[in-house]
Parts: structure tokens; sequence; C-alpha cells
């Protein structure tokens, strides 16, 4: 079954970090009920404080950003936080960075000599 386009940035923001986790892992990481995760991607729910403080740490942002992406159409850009400029960086990487930081990451697993 297809998915509706997400109203809110909210919305899209969830869809986007679950990614294709089922519902149930995504709910658990959050700690909410899995209808309630469900509920918030089909925009028929709107957090309040208690459900904003899970999702906040679980997207990297405030709870003031939840409550500001809720509120904005899904078509506008996101709200900042700090997965935004890491994504940022991510994406300009270069096949020639991503071997580079492939070697760094195994030089520091193995320790520094």
């Amino acid at each position: 079954m297809k998915r509706r386009p997400p109203q809110t940035h909210l919305t899209a923001a969830i869809r986007e970090r679950r990614g294709e986790r089922p519902l149930r892992i995504a709910a658990a990481e959050i700690g909410c009920a899995i209808a309630t995760l469900c509920a918030l991607e089909l925009d028929r729910l709107r957090p309040a404080s208690e459900l904003a403080s899970k999702l906040a740490p679980w997207l990297g942002w405030t709870v003031e950003q939840v409550f500001e992406a809720a509120q904005q159409p899904a078509r506008e850009p996101p709200p900042d936080g700090p997965h935004t400029e890491l994504r940022k960086l991510i994406d300009e990487l270069t096949a020639d960075d991503a071997r580079l930081l492939v070697i760094l990451a195994r030089r520091l697993k193995g320790g520094v000599q």
C-alpha cells in the first residue's frame, strides 16, 4: 500500500528517519506505542509535550523544533538541527573523501599508533 505524501514537515522527518524499518522498531526507539507512531505518520496526531520530548532526541531536534515542524507544511525546509549540518557534509563527500574516512576509522578502531 502506497503512503500518501506527508502533510507536515514532522511527518516527513519521521518517515525519513524511520526509513524501511518496521513501525514497531521505530516506536520502541522513540518510546511510544506503535499506534501513536502510525497516527503521527498519517498526520492524524500532533504531539503533546510528552511525545515531543521523546521524538526530539530521536530526530536530533529540540522539543521546540518538533512543535514547529508539526505546524510547517511538508514542502517548507526543515528546521535546522544537528543532523542537518552532518547530512550536508555527508552529501558533499567525494569517493576519495569517503575512502580516507574509512582508513581513518579503521586506524582509530585498531588504536592510534
